[in-house]
């Protein structure tokens, strides 16, 4: 734990020297170093990042304190932006999100969507008639969780191979599973 702490301090560090300096480029070239400069934390100690945000929020006075806290912290939007941050190919939108005097708004990248249905649907579809054959479904709810989710979910949560035999016409396993409510609405009781 004590080298995690080591990268996030050296990482503030960096980003503050960064932001503090008078950087040719403008406000937005400077704080898209800073993010380069942090994204290695949000990748090795993804837990540790809000808080640093939220430090870093009321250092540079971004918002009001309690903006930054609301923005920023784990049980918050934090843990949302610490994956924003390991995942991000470039930090336009990220620091138009800061303030629009920081970066201007990132254009929306032309996408081609025609492939990802590449089937044609059928001209004339038949519904099936109503049978009295039964369907075996497996649904099994992991009830009793020790723990939350990791910050990016447990991946190995998924249906028992055991479970999911020539037997079955389905299986279903909602486990980690949480409504998709605003994040200020859910608490962790109600995760749990």
């Amino acid at each position: 734990m004590y080298e995690l702490q080591s990268l996030i301090n050296a990482a503030v560090a960096n980003v503050t020297e960064i932001i503090k300096s008078t950087d040719k480029g403008g406000p937005c070239a400077k704080y898209k170093k800073a993010l380069v400069a942090a994204k290695p934390t949000a990748l090795f100690t993804p837990l540790l990042v809000p808080d640093a945000m939220v430090n870093l929020c009321k250092t540079f006075g971004f918002y009001t304190n309690e903006t930054c806290e609301e923005n920023f912290l784990t049980q918050d939007f934090g843990a949302t932006w610490a994956q924003v941050l390991a995942l991000a190919e470039d930090g336009d939108y990220i620091c138009h999100t800061l303030g629009p005097e920081f970066c201007p708004g990132p254009l929306t990248r032309p996408s081609d969507t025609s492939r990802l249905f590449p089937r044609p649907k059928p001209e004339h579809v038949e519904i099936p008639e109503a049978t009295e054959k039964r369907v075996k479904v497996l649904h099994i709810n992991r009830s009793k969780a020790l723990h939350l989710a990791s910050l990016y979910a447990y991946f190995k949560c998924d249906a028992p191979k055991g479970a999911c035999g020539g037997s079955l016409a389905q299986s279903i396993y909602t486990g980690d599973i949480a409504s998709r409510d605003p994040e200020l609405q859910m608490s962790r009781d109600y995760l749990e």
